[in-house]
């Protein structure tokens, strides 16, 4: 695997952000990167999305409902 198309490039990211590819399919993964634009942001932008699902799924339950919770979890005292 030495040069690669885009779709080769898009189809190898997961494996490369994992660390998954070999010696020379990471340099021919890097090598293109390198050298196309659309690749290089295709896989900045897949690099940033763990933290951008992380910010945009951060949901606080209201302490209203968490006080329900911990009343209902407290209450249940294994009476089976």
């Amino acid at each position: 695997m030495t040069d690669l198309s885009c779709d080769q490039f898009v189809a190898s990211l997961g494996d490369y952000v994992e660390g998954l590819l070999s010696n020379e399919a990471r340099r021919a993964f890097v090598a293109h990167r390198d050298a196309c634009a659309a690749c290089r942001q295709t896989a900045n932008d897949y690099e940033r999305l763990p933290a951008r699902l992380r910010r945009e799924t951060d949901v606080r339950l209201p302490e209203s409902a968490a006080a329900r919770i911990r009343r209902g979890v407290d209450g249940a005292g294994g009476d089976s």
